[in-house]
């Protein structure tokens, strides 16, 4: 799927005419849902050969995939409705099958307040729209924007009931479903609050685009075999992702470098502090 992406975003090298911006971004999600439903089936299909050894052998033993243990074994009809399916098409979030499939077989989505939950979301986009008219603040424009279309495309899943879980986090009864507390914190896709406060990389990283972030690190973090190139090759396949120019690779790959700085920098205001000399600080960095 990253190899047709990559030809898409090349197509006018080949004779073609390049695609829309509306059609990269669909590109985009129906990338995230195909690899990561492949994932969610070969995790299925791991737990079964494990639960097998585990009864031929008796003993208990640590299910090496624990991201993707339940029984999934969608058929083509399933697979095709989960891909294509609109809520979350253009612009995201990426949501699991799992969730997909919940929308339709689980209660949840009849009992939880869509309509208020759908205002809540809604709420800032005024203020997210009203700031991108102030053109000499070029950044905060951009980010404003980005705040809005993401809002507005939580906004879908929202209205429909899409990702609608109980707070307490555990399966209910119909009957149960009807008293329940929800939130659509499987469907975030921004923490626009964290976003204009963290004051450390790391911490930015966990609030901005967070369903697409909850993607790579279960799809390629976590899967990666080797522990010291792990976020080398999470943040590669973003790369990828996003597009071939050379900004998004200087941004995001750089990510790594920009993370060691930020702990070695924290690592020594720490110790400095516990020592109360400021000025050993100052000297040492």
């Amino acid at each position: 799927m990253f190899g047709y992406l990559f030809f898409f975003r090349l197509a006018d090298k080949f004779g073609l005419s390049l695609p829309s911006g509306q059609t990269n971004l669909i590109e985009m999600i129906l990338v995230l849902r195909v690899v990561g439903i492949a994932f969610e089936i070969n995790g299925s299909w791991l737990a079964i050969t494990q639960a097998k050894k585990d009864d031929k052998t008796a003993e208990v033993k640590k299910d090496k995939d624990p991201d993707f243990t339940e029984i999934i074994n969608p058929s083509f009809m399933d697979l095709f409705h989960y891909t294509y399916c609109y809520i979350g098409l253009l612009t995201g979030p990426y949501y699991r099958y799992r969730t997909f499939n919940d929308y339709f077989f689980r209660p949840y989505n009849k009992y939880v307040d869509c309509l208020g939950f759908t205002i809540n979301t809604l709420r800032m986009v005024p203020l997210y729209i009203s700031l991108m008219l102030y053109p000499w603040a070029v950044f905060a424009a951009f980010r404003q924007r980005i705040y809005a279309g993401m809002t507005l495309a939580e906004s879908v899943c929202t209205s429909a009931g899409f990702g609608a879980y109980p707070v307490e986090g555990r399966n209910r009864s119909e009957e149960e479903a009807k008293f329940a507390q929800y939130d659509f914190n499987t469907v975030e896709s921004m923490d626009v609050w964290g976003c204009e406060s963290v004051v450390t990389l790391r911490d930015s990283m966990k609030v901005w685009n967070k369903a697409v972030q909850y993607w790579v690190a279960m799809v390629v973090y976590k899967r990666f075999p080797i522990k010291p190139l792990k976020i080398h090759a999470a943040l590669f396949v973003s790369v990828l992702w996003h597009g071939y120019h050379a900004g998004y690779f200087f941004c995001i790959y750089a990510c790594p470098f920009y993370l060691m700085a930020e702990d070695i920098y924290y690592k020594l205001r720490e110790n400095a502090c516990k020592k109360n000399t400021i000025e050993e600080f100052i000297a040492q960095i």
